[in-house]
């Protein structure tokens, strides 16, 4: 939080205004800081002693889903789903079957029993996605009083009724 208050000083000491406008940067940022939260908590999720990178967490993501999703996936509905080399991906799922983070069952992998069982990072997750929203929540709000307002007007004009 210093670092990101340090960096808005910097930008605007003397009135200097970025060199590049960024739209929605408020949004953004929430949004980016957002991901970087869920991904380390994936990390940590998968191997906290370890340095996880971000291909690793994406894999065991793609496991997650299937398994919630109540169909496992194999390693090629895995590799089609992230649109990533089927040998790559065979690769990482047998590093986090090695390191306990998933189990294969007749071809197909599943999150771990005890993380099945339990949500390690529920807590943590819960908190990311709250600071996130506190700022992106009147921004979709907002997009969805705007789409519901131009449903309408398309509904008018379509019965042909005058407003």
């Amino acid at each position: 939080m210093k670092e990101k208050k340090r960096r808005r000083q910097r930008q605007t000491e003397g009135g200097q205004t970025p060199p590049i406008q960024l739209a929605l940067a408020a949004e953004r940022a929430a949004l980016m800081a957002m991901i970087i939260d869920l991904i380390h908590a994936t990390q940590d999720a998968i191997d906290p002693a370890s340095d996880t990178n971000a291909s690793l967490c994406l894999v065991w993501i793609a496991v997650v889903l299937g398994h919630a999703e109540g169909g496992a996936m194999t390693p090629t509905e895995i590799a089609h789903r992230l649109r990533k080399p089927l040998p790559s991906i065979s690769r990482r799922l047998r590093w986090l079957e090695k390191h306990g983070a998933i189990v294969r069952v007749e071809g197909r992998y599943y999150l771990q029993s005890d993380h099945a069982a339990n949500v390690p990072m529920l807590q943590r997750v819960t908190e990311i996605l709250q600071r996130a929203f506190v700022v992106i929540g009147p921004f979709l709000a907002n997009k969805m009083s705007e789409q519901a307002l131009k449903m309408s007007d398309s509904a008018i004009k379509v019965r042909g009724i005058q407003r």
